[in-house]
This record gives structure tokens, sequence and C-alpha cells, in this order.
């Protein structure tokens, strides 16, 4: 009998561990998701703010911290998830509009980096984290094999997605010049492929480039 007990034991505990580890797993993605979803109103809310304000648009310090402390808490529930890396990275993009003085924008792209290398480390065929990398270094001014690389990659992995194709195509058609030769072959059929699909929105990045490039050479 005792026997007989202990055999059912031996199958119990198990099943019993694996159930425990699966509420804790999920709550903790439910967890994260709650804190991300915090983060991206704030994304939304700035972004609205900076559209009708432009140069006259800062964060109030409150809002930035709320917004960071949920991104770092989201990371904690989900730490392998790149997702939560870029949303955390974003956070430190919108640091320079920071409404304090002696913010360094610099200090802001070394966290923002190191986070979206994670992301990249973490999941390497995932297009959205390389996708990310080239928008970060492209916003400093690091045009280097890394940003060529990140470009590649972005629209090797993700030839397909729209949001992909639209970003590369921007910097591509941009830092044209600054590319190596296998981003220009790469970019070139993106940028051909991305015509073909939406060629509505093809021609006013053509056009608004052309008068950006315009008032540059004034």
């Amino acid at each position: 009998m005792r026997a007989s007990i202990s055999k059912r034991w031996l199958l119990v505990v198990p099943l019993l561990l694996l159930l425990a580890y699966c509420l804790t797993a999920g709550f903790s993605m439910m967890m994260a998701d709650i804190y991300h979803k915090h983060v991206n109103y704030y994304f939304d809310y700035w972004a609205k703010g900076y559209k009708e304000r432009q140069d006259h648009f800062s964060i109030p310090a409150h809002e930035m911290n709320i917004a960071l402390a949920s991104a770092r808490k989201a990371r904690e529930k989900q730490p392998d998830d790149p997702v939560q890396l870029l949303q955390l990275a974003t956070v430190y993009q919108w640091r320079p509009l920071l409404e304090a003085e002696g913010i360094n924008p610099f200090g802001s792209l070394t966290a923002e980096l190191d986070l979206i290398r994670q992301a990249v480390s973490l999941r390497p065929a995932w297009p959205y984290s390389w996708m990310a990398l080239a928008g970060a270094k492209a916003r400093y001014g690091q045009i280097d094999d890394e940003f060529n690389k990140a470009l590649v990659q972005a629209v090797t992995l993700g030839p397909w997605e729209a949001d992909i194709m639209e970003k590369a195509g921007k910097l591509g058609k941009y830092y044209h010049s600054w590319l190596s030769p296998e981003a220009k072959i790469a970019l070139q059929l993106n940028w051909d492929n991305f015509r073909r699909a939406y060629p509505g929105k093809a021609r006013k990045i053509e056009r608004d480039l052309g008068k950006k490039k315009a008032s540059e050479a004034v």
C-alpha cells in the first residue's frame, strides 16, 4: 500500500511543480504585458505632443520616470524577451526631449544601443531588432560597418514587413552615398519591392527626401 502511494506521489509531484511553473510564468507574462502597454501609452502621448509642438515639445521629468520604471519592470518580468528590451531602448530614445537642462543625448545613446544589441543577441533572426539598431545608429550619425550590417540584416530577414521596408528604404535613400556595396544592393532590392507594394508611400518618401536634400543644399 505504501509503495503504491509513493508511486502516485512520484507521478503527482512533477505535475504539481510543472503547474506551479506555468502559473508563475503566466503571471509574469501578464504583468509584463500590463507594464508594456502602460509605456506604449506614453509613447503615443509623446508622439502626439511632438507632432503638434515640434521644437517646443518637451517631456516632464515625472512622465519620463514613470515610463522608465514601467519599461524596467516589464523587462524584469520577461528578461529574455527582445520586445521588452527594445521598448526600454525606445524610452532612452525619447530621453533627450526631457524637460530638464544638462541632459546628454549621447549618454542615452549608449544605454539605447546596449539594449538593442542585447535584443539582437537574444533573437538574431528577428528583423525588428536589426532595424532598431540601424535607426539608433543613424540618429546619432554613426554610419559605419555596424549600421550597414544592421540594414542588410533587417531587409534580408524581413523582406516583406511593411514597417521594415519603409524605414530601411528611407535610411537607404538618405545615406546611399555612405552605404557599403552589399548594403546598396540589398537596399535597392528592398526599395524596388516597396515601390511595387506601396507605390503611393514610395512616391511621397521620394518627394519629401528631395525637398529635404534641397533645403540642406541651400
